[in-house]
């Protein structure tokens, strides 16, 4: 039987506490992974930042990283056991490497939030096997465009590659008591923008996003990763993939929920 075509998936995480609430963004994000069942996922987290060259686990197994503080008691006893699948982290690492990243091994990392959060959304029962590719530095946007597009293949594999991030996240911004509502204008324009350029297969325009003038707030340039991992993602997609919604919506005034995927 041949393999069905993996999508490209960008998913908005949010805050660490979405992992243990049931409500529209979680409904979606399950309706979603429901038509989709990969033999394995690569997960690229805004949570994982590496000097270059980029790293990705080996480790049959993983532990989670409660890379967060001052939550509820309840998160930091989730699990997560999904498997690893150094076989499917030797492909990535062939494609890398063909692509001239020389990218190293990892046997110790765990599945940060940005990872286990979303997947735990997605497939709860944690029977596929997850391998993490960390987010390089610099951070280049068309250098982590090249890094998705080397990363191409995987779709007809089996692969999902799911970005893990945020289109809009300045944690100096939100509203705490504002929840499930949009309160900044800012962070619907550049939400939106963003939306329209990726349903447009312009790239060109977000890789050159500090043209707009919302994006010194939506995207800090002192804190850009959660937007960073749009750029594998888009690069992995390529121009030939229609883009399709998941979810749309906001989170504690201004922090973006925005998830799509490329299929």
């Amino acid at each position: 039987m041949k393999q069905q075509t993996m999508p490209v998936v960008f998913i908005s995480h949010g805050a660490p506490f979405v992992a243990t609430e049931d409500g529209e963004y979680q409904q979606a994000l399950r309706t979603f992974a429901s038509q989709w069942h990969p033999r394995a996922v690569l997960v690229v987290s805004a949570h994982w930042e590496t000097d270059l060259p980029p790293q990705i686990t080996f480790g049959p197994t993983h532990s989670l990283i409660y890379d967060f503080t001052g939550f509820d008691e309840a998160l930091y006893s989730i699990k997560y056991p999904a498997p690893g699948q150094p076989e499917v982290a030797n492909e990535v690492e062939m494609l890398l490497n063909k692509a001239g990243w020389a990218p190293k091994r990892t046997t110790i990392r765990g599945l940060d939030h940005g990872a286990w959060v979303p997947l735990l959304l997605m497939y709860p029962a944690a029977d596929i096997p997850v391998v993490q590719l960390s987010l390089p530095r610099p951070l280049d946007p068309r250098k982590l465009y090249a890094m998705g597009e080397a990363l191409c293949p995987l779709a007809d594999d089996g692969i999902m590659l799911l970005a893990s991030g945020g289109l809009v996240h300045n944690l100096r911004r939100i509203h705490p008591d504002a929840r499930h509502r949009l309160m900044d204008t800012w962070a619907e324009e550049f939400d939106d923008w963003v939306w329209q350029r990726v349903q447009a297969h312009d790239h060109e325009a977000l890789l050159q996003y500090r043209a707009q003038d919302a994006a010194a707030l939506a995207v800090p340039s002192q804190w850009t990763e959660h937007f960073d991992v749009l750029f594998p993602a888009l690069g992995a997609a390529g121009n030939g993939r229609p883009a399709s919604p998941i979810f749309q919506g906001f989170d504690l005034g201004n922090l973006s929920m925005r998830s799509f995927y490329w299929s």
